[in-house]
């Protein structure tokens, strides 16, 4: 029973601790900005000796060159004689009668009624 009182009150507290740490930083950088800062004296760097040593150059041994196997040949494949299409016999088409294109005008009283 108490745990299920817990899980819902879970949200919203995560909520309120995020929205109170993330007020908080701000306010720390303002008081860094408000605090001025005593200056402070340069140090001294310690004086180096009049010579520095010189050290030798490391040798390296001779690094043998790396040499790559010879590329294998591939096998020839042998050539595919080219598919052909079967000829394909041409279909005759009958002709049409020919209809007879009519000769008649339109009247002007037809034009009339058809603007109506």
């Amino acid at each position: 029973m108490a745990y299920a009182n817990f899980a819902s009150s879970f949200p919203p507290l995560v909520i309120i601790l995020a929205s109170i740490t993330g007020s908080m930083i701000p306010v720390k950088a303002r008081h860094l900005l408000e605090i001025a800062m005593p200056e402070l004296p340069k140090p001294e760097l310690p004086s180096l000796p009049g010579y520095l040593p010189t050290l030798p150059k490391p040798e390296l041994p001779a690094l043998p060159k790396p040499e790559l196997p010879p590329i294998p040949e591939l096998p020839l494949i042998p050539e595919v004689p080219k598919p052909e299409l079967p000829t394909i016999p041409k279909v005759e088409v009958p002709k049409l009668p020919e209809l007879p294109i009519p000769s008649h005008s339109i009247s002007p009283e037809v034009l009339k009624q058809l603007a109506l």
